[in-house]
């Protein structure tokens, strides 16, 4: 009996534990939106990305956000699923009280410039790649899910699988090329690093490519086919 009440003990602990730790985990600000868990995400096509250069995204005209009180509003400027190729500057978790849990992407054109401080630049956005264990949000129920779940899990486990031993702080990316597919969003302006000029963001990120990587890769395979070729009778 005491053995039964033990492992009971145990399992509540586990489960307050996990729900505590849920209720650190994303955000709460437009967050139904950040996340695609809105009432009008599942209208979005994803199968028709807008190829779109860097400097076009933050050129687009500012929209006029809802009230600070409004989280599930979707404007008609963040229904497009975009492809955007640039530069990944750095990178990192926003960890912490006051974090969201979201990998934060500075995302710059071939200047590698970006967005820090006070002082504003024409060649960077940000990029936020979701935890899909913090799609609720702080204030959600646990139960919700984003209309892009899958696409989510997929990238996140992507990006961790090539940054294995990121740190919590910033990480230096070093310009890798990136191609970046995902939702434009406008957030409001709080200092953050890389943001864009007109405050459109990528959030959340549902594909991201290492342009890089790809290449070395193409190259290696056509490098054994080249030597196969050679051997060949």
């Amino acid at each position: 009996m005491r053995r039964l009440i033990s492992v009971s003990v145990v399992v509540a602990t586990l489960a307050f534990s996990h729900n505590a730790e849920a209720q650190q985990c994303g955000g709460t600000e437009r967050w139904a939106v950040k996340v695609g868990s809105d009432s009008a995400a599942a209208s979005i096509s994803v199968a028709s990305p807008v190829p779109t250069t860097l400097n076009q995204l933050v050129f687009l005209p500012t929209p006029t956000l809802p009230p600070n009180h409004d989280n599930d509003t979707r404007l008609s400027e963040e229904r497009t699923v975009r492809v955007v190729e640039g530069r990944l500057v750095k990178f990192k978790p926003e960890l912490g009280k006051t974090g969201d849990s979201d990998y934060h992407l500075v995302i710059s054109d071939e200047t590698l410039q970006f967005s820090q401080g006070p002082d504003v630049s024409s060649h960077s956005v940000v990029a936020e790649l979701v935890d899909p264990d913090c799609v609720p949000g702080r204030q959600g129920s646990p139960g919700t899910t984003s209309a892009f779940q899958a696409q989510i899990v997929n990238v996140w486990e992507r990006f961790e699988k090539r940054f294995p031993n990121a740190k919590h702080g910033w990480n230096n990316a070093n310009g890798m090329r990136v191609r970046i597919t995902g939702i434009g969003f406008f957030d409001r302006p709080h200092g953050q690093t890389g943001r864009a000029r007109n405050m459109i963001e990528i959030h959340p990120v549902l594909d991201i490519a290492f342009i890089d990587d790809e290449t070395t890769t193409a190259t290696r395979e056509r490098t054994i086919q080249a030597s196969a070729r050679m051997f060949c009778p």
